[in-house]
């Protein structure tokens, strides 16, 4: 404890000189040790950081295993949505589909993509990225299975069918593709994070047109269907695993829980209700109006049709890539199919140096 001098006062009631060096001493002492309390403040805070430490690469080991899981749900997608294009000569020589019909086999699952994106967000706002996955995943080997027992029975309408039920998982689980990786990637190096799940996506879409067709010669005509449905039976395995450590990863790691993750606790007094009780009946009377949509700006509306502009470009010309090229230039089926993958193998560049350019231009 800090020691104080008597304050002696003179017969007029006066403070006496010795008083008001006594006063200035102890201002002094208080700054002093306000000081050091600042002082202290600051090393606690500089050491903050050092204690987490040899946590840091645990946490990266996990995110890590997130980010796989993510890369690994879309395999089975990616390679089943370009694995055709090659095969296009080969089913209208041995299945004896015309161009409308196979127009018709990509349109069953391009369609879904134009409202499919909508229902993602919608499951996993509801369900969280876990049972939302199991749904797109389970709906993209169902398609799968469908379209192989097509191709056995050389069943163009059955082949159809599959592709459509196909579709109806593309688009949701690459909402929750990009879910996942926002929720473990947030503030940490979420761009980059965000460019290796791109390029493993278009990745799987390179060797599926690279080697559908050469598959099919070395293990007959039926090999690239069954491949594309192991895949897709590999990705939903993948999405299981998620599925059971998915809280698991979110609490080694600090996240905040989605629906379905969290536990209800009755034996603490007052929880009554899980966080994701809490929000529905905040959130229950909240309404979404479609005439909220003229607030959009005129931006957003050029961005719009810049997408359906360049998709209705580029997406059709994909799938019907090594056909143009075989009968324009009179190549051999293997030859366009290995001329027509390169379309596929510009993004695998491009991905990684658009973050970089972004933020220097």
């Amino acid at each position: 404890m800090r020691s104080r001098s008597l304050e002696l006062r003179d017969p007029s009631g006066g403070m006496s000189p010795h008083d008001d060096s006594s006063s200035d001493s102890d201002i002094a002492e208080e700054e002093d040790l306000a000081e050091q309390d600042v002082q202290v403040a600051t090393a606690i805070s500089e050491s903050a950081p050092n204690q987490q430490d040899p946590h840091r690469w645990w946490k990266f080991f996990i995110r890590s295993l997130a980010l796989t899981c993510a890369m690994a749900l879309s395999i089975g997608s990616h390679f089943g949505s370009y694995f055709l294009g090659p095969l296009k000569s080969r089913l209208s020589r041995e299945i004896g589909t015309n161009n409308a019909q196979f127009s018709l086999l990509i349109a069953a699952f391009d369609l879904n993509s134009t409202w499919t994106p909508l229902v993602g967000g919608l499951l996993v706002c509801r369900f969280g990225t876990a049972r939302s996955s199991i749904v797109a995943t389970f709906a993209i080997f169902l398609g799968q299975v469908v379209l192989l027992i097509g191709d056995l029975l050389e069943n163009v309408l059955c082949m159809s069918v599959g592709l459509f039920i196909f579709g109806l998982g593309i688009s949701p689980l690459a909402v929750v593709q990009e879910t996942i990786v926002v929720r473990f990637f947030a503030s940490h190096g979420l761009g980059i994070s965000l460019a290796i799940g791109l390029i493993a996506g278009k990745g799987a879409s390179f060797l599926s047109a690279r080697i559908s067709y050469p598959v099919s010669q070395k293990y007959g005509p039926h090999a690239p269907f069954v491949l594309a449905t192991l895949l897709a039976l590999f990705s939903f395995g993948i999405n299981l695993i998620y599925l059971s450590c998915s809280s698991w990863l979110a609490r080694s790691v600090g996240v905040q829980l989605e629906p379905g993750e969290e536990e209800k606790r009755p034996d603490i007094l007052g929880a009554r209700m899980t966080a994701q009780e809490a929000t529905i009946r905040v959130t229950e009377k909240r309404i979404v109006r479609l005439k909220d949509m003229q607030r959009f700006g005129d931006v957003f509306w050029l961005y719009l049709a810049i997408n359906v502009l360049c998709g209705a470009i580029w997406s059709p010309f994909t799938h019907l890539a090594s056909n143009i090229i075989e009968q324009r230039y009179a190549l051999s089926e293997a030859e366009a199919s290995r001329q027509a993958s390169l379309l596929l193998a510009g993004s695998l560049f491009l991905y990684p140096i658009v973050r970089p350019v972004l933020r220097w231009y």
